[in-house]
């Protein structure tokens, strides 16, 4: 496989253009954490969402978007001015601030109807800036960010956005957005917001009750009873922080909660039974066909998640009947866990004299899928099935956290040794695929893995930074 272009999600749209600021992203400013999906009615019909800094002004932010942009429009005006009557207008608008700045950044938008060759962006209603309708009809609005966006696609167009929407030492709601391709008009606007659902609300007072970190899963309908042909469950798990202990390390709930009504209203339930510092949860649905039963397939569900302290480890639990009960919990790293988590290092910390203590969060967290199918297509009792769990951790040379796999084929009961996914040894010359050149490996983290199963095929994707470059 060969990886394509690099495609800007949020282009620069021309100020003369209708709502400039939030079809593109004019003051270059940055996007993290992106999750996609394609429509399950038209494959060209692609929906993005992200934590987006567009709406926020940052004093002194320098040269990370909103000054260079501000130099940019001074050199541009002083060049009209200097050639007006030699040559025609250059034609580049001069750049001005949108017309509000939250406080903190919201979950923005993109959506494209040509295979991701072309977008166009919004945001997420609910944002104290967004005046529209929908914007304030939303349960969320009023709160000052938003933050942990996933997403995914399900059946007749439907698209499931769970996040994080909080204000900074106030409230905070773990809610679930739902939008639609209709896919009714070639060349139009076809993907409509319908709605948005808060699973639990919390606070966000210090080491108070504050939700983290959610996923979000779509499974087809399986059994009877459907409330339609389009017919779903939606499938949510999260953490909710409670406090710290007498020694100061925090606790937190691991919940799974789900819908069958296509995301209008949920039902929750803890799940982490005696496992009390939990965060970074992942769910994967066992995609198998017959019977359900207490061997998996149908109704089969696994979260994993990750357990901070005494000790380290990756915890997984199963449910075979569309999570209202749930098998007891179980580790699945062997040997144990060396974590590699790192914190953010604040941009406060960085000085001209120390320039190189920035650092980006990574913790640990697991990500999971499972892989199903009959060895005779007549026999429901002939299901075969894996389950895959990947994390990062500390098995490289000198700590250098690597990605590790291990795998349950006895549908989660017991799991192989973890394993180095690429142990290439440093300084061996490897294709990074980088214009077909040979690099040599050097030292460096990967991190942030993601599993999936579809087609046939098991694929694994992380950030790889050994190399000259870093490499997804």
């Amino acid at each position: 496989q060969q990886a394509g272009e690099n495609i800007n999600v949020l282009p620069v749209v021309p100020q003369n253009v209708s709502d400039w600021q939030i079809k593109g992203d004019g003051y270059l400013q940055r996007q993290v954490e992106p999750t996609i999906a394609a429509s399950t009615l038209n494959p060209d019909h692609l929906l993005a969402f992200f934590n987006d800094y567009r709406a926020v002004d940052i004093d002194d932010d320098s040269y990370v978007g909103e000054e260079q942009f501000q130099v940019a429009s001074l050199a541009i005006n002083a060049a009209e001015f200097m050639l007006a009557g030699i040559i025609p207008k250059l034609g580049i608008p001069v750049v001005q601030p949108p017309p509000v700045a939250a406080a903190e950044a919201w979950v923005g938008m993109s959506r494209s109807y040509d295979g991701g060759l072309t977008w166009a962006g919004g945001f997420l209603p609910g944002a104290d800036f967004d005046n529209s309708p929908a914007s304030l009809a939303s349960p969320v609005w009023g709160l000052e960010a938003a933050t942990d966006p996933v997403l995914a696609p399900a059946p007749c167009g439907y698209f499931y956005l769970v996040f994080v929407a909080f204000t900074r030492g106030g409230e905070s709601k773990l809610a679930v957005a739902r939008y639609q391709d209709l896919n009714n008009d070639e060349g139009g606007d076809t993907i409509e917001y319908l709605g948005t659902t808060v699973i639990e609300v919390g606070n966000n007072a210090d080491n108070g009750h504050f939700l983290d970190k959610p996923d979000i899963e779509v499974d087809v309908w399986r059994g009877d009873g459907g409330p339609q042909e389009c017919g779903h469950r939606v499938y949510v798990s999260y953490s909710t922080f409670v406090g710290l202990d007498k020694y100061g390390k925090f606790q937190s709930k691991l919940n799974f909660a789900k819908s069958e009504d296509l995301g209008l209203t949920y039902s929750t339930v803890k799940i982490n039974k005696t496992w009390n510092q939990n965060q970074g949860s992942t769910i994967a649905i066992d995609p198998g066909v017959g019977a359900p039963g207490k061997y998996g397939g149908p109704g089969t569900i696994y979260v994993a998640w990750r357990h901070f302290f005494d000790p380290d480890a990756i915890i997984i639990r199963k449910s075979v009947d569309y999570g209202v009960s749930w098998a007891n919990p179980v580790v699945v790293n062997n040997p144990p866990m060396v974590p590699f988590d790192q914190p953010t290092i604040s941009t406060e910390a960085t000085t001209p004299s120390n320039p190189d203590i920035l650092a980006f969060r990574s913790n640990g967290f697991p990500t999971a899928t499972v892989t199903s199918y009959l060895l005779d297509p007549n026999d429901p009792a002939s299901r075969d099935a894996t389950v895959f769990v990947a994390w990062q951790e500390r098995t490289g040379p000198k700590g250098s956290p690597r990605i590790v796999l291990t795998r349950s084929d006895d549908d989660g009961a017991t799991w192989s040794p973890s394993q180095v996914v690429d142990d290439v040894p440093i300084d061996k010359p490897y294709n990074a695929g980088v214009g077909g050149d040979w690099q040599t490996t050097g030292r460096g983290p990967q991190v942030m893995p993601k599993l999936s199963f579809g087609g046939g095929r098991l694929l694994l994707a992380y950030y790889e930074s050994r190399g000259l470059f870093g490499l997804v």
